[in-house]
């Protein structure tokens, strides 16, 4: 959450810390490289323990937020507290991904029947989506362009504290109430026999359909998450307040969510149905749109009003960001029995370098 919030208010944030405003990207990019080199590494203590490997993922996300409050301006600090909030994460983005038409899952298979998987699967991978939306919006209405800079660095220690204390309540859920599995399990995929985590790795990096889906899904994943952290350089230069910029990076989080969601609905019905859910047709129409309209904003971005490039923005969360557990779902079904997580490991790892490569 330090990158989104601070996406708003860059300059004022860099001062903070006494480093050029480039340096600050440096805060995402430390986020971005622990999960590259850290998330494989993670496969096999969510395989064999989710509840104690979660359990402890929650602890090290909350003591790497309060690292960052307590060593204030220390850029340091803020390193070494987003490193370790990296540990964890490399763990948490890859637990809600499921495989709808083989019954296995991770998370959701555990908790859902198949009808629900894949809605209880993009619940919990655009959680993350309305996260970024609700730090991005408080920084952008709680910081105003006239603030002092000595205003400025008050407000941003307790926005750090809060964002401490959010991950202090988020790890304290984990403890009380995630369990490996319910006393029920909602499926027998404990039978279902898995590639190796080998076997897996070697099937996505050598089948040439593979490879082919792993670059062009994980640079579109790349490609959404980090518009969010640019889209003030974008509109700022164009003399758009603080707050239409605060307004439109919401509404392109949260348009993908809704839609997204609304997708999931619709796939989990088809299933329901004992028809093969239609990943395909609705990855083609969610990254078109997508394409169509980055391209079209960064040719006429300087001529859009507010509401036009509001819609644009809706509609670009609508292309970049709903497709996202969509197409991990397609993904994982091409390369039945490989390991889930070992794939969608892979295509967040891609999706991660794609994004410091852009910045």
């Amino acid at each position: 959450m330090q990158l989104v919030s601070y996406s708003p208010i860059w300059d004022q944030a860099a001062i903070y810390y006494g480093i050029p405003p480039q340096d600050l990207q440096w805060i995402g990019n430390m986020y971005y490289i622990t999960f590259f080199v850290l998330a494989p590494f993670c496969i096999k203590p969510l395989l064999v323990r989710l509840d104690l490997s979660l359990h402890l993922i929650g602890v090290i996300s909350a003591i790497g937020a309060w690292i960052i409050w307590i060593g204030g301006q220390s850029y340091l600090m803020t390193m070494i507290g987003l490193f370790i909030i990296g540990i964890s994460d490399a763990m948490i983005l890859i637990v809600p991904v499921c495989n709808q038409n083989v019954h296995y899952e991770v998370l959701s298979e555990k908790w859902f029947s198949i009808f629900e998987r894949l809605l209880a699967t993009s619940l919990g991978s655009f959680f993350q989506y309305i996260g970024m939306a609700f730090a991005y919006g408080f920084s952008s209405f709680y910081f105003k362009i006239t603030d002092e800079q000595s205003v400025v660095n008050t407000k941003i220690e307790e926005m750090n504290l809060m964002i401490a204390i959010f991950n202090t309540v988020g790890a304290i859920l984990l403890l009380m109430f995630l369990r490996n599995r319910p006393p029920h399990p909602a499926s027998n995929s404990d039978n279902i026999v898995k590639d190796t985590i080998w076997k897996s790795t070697v099937k996505m990096l050598t089948k040439e359909e593979s490879v082919i889906d792993l670059m062009a899904l994980g640079i579109f994943i790349g490609l959404g998450w980090v518009y969010t952290t640019i889209i003030s350089f974008e509109m700022y230069p164009y003399g758009y307040t603080q707050a239409e910029v605060a307004i439109n990076g919401t509404v392109y989080q949260i348009s993908g969510v809704a839609v997204g969601l609304w997708a999931s609905m619709k796939l989990d019905s088809q299933a329901k149905q004992g028809i093969q859910p239609d990943y395909d047709r609705y990855i083609k129409i969610f990254t078109t749109i997508g394409m169509i309209t980055l391209i079209f904003e960064a040719f006429v971005i300087e001529y859009l009003g507010f509401w036009m490039l509001l819609f644009v923005n809706f509609a670009m969360g609508v292309g970049l960001n709903s497709f996202y557990p969509i197409a991990i779902q397609a993904y994982v079904e091409k390369l039945y029995p490989a390991t889930e997580l070992v794939l969608v490991t892979g295509l967040l790892c891609l999706a991660n370098v794609f994004i410091i490569k852009l910045k």
